[in-house]
C-alpha cells in the first residue's frame, strides 16, 4: 500500500516556543524551544494547506 499526501515538518528555534493548531479538528500541540514535530497530510485534505500566524502560534 502506498501512502498518499505529504509530510509537514514544523520546528521551533532555540529561543522560542509556540502552539501549532490543526484545523478543522482544533487539535493543539505545544512546541518548546528546539522541538520539532512531523504531521502527515492526507490526500483528502486541501491541495494547498493554509498556514496562519497568530499571537503565540500557527494554525494549519
Amino acid at each position: 500500500m502506498t501512502e498518499s499526501g505529504f509530510t509537514l515538518k514544523i520546528g521551533a528555534d532555540a529561543g522560542s516556543s509556540f502552539t501549532v493548531m490543526f484545523e478543522p479538528s482544533g487539535m493543539p500541540y505545544e512546541l518548546g524551544p528546539s522541538e520539532t514535530m512531523s504531521a502527515h497530510v492526507e490526500e483528502a485534505d486541501p491541495e494547498e494547506p493554509e498556514i496562519v500566524y497568530r499571537d503565540g502560534g500557527i494554525s494549519i
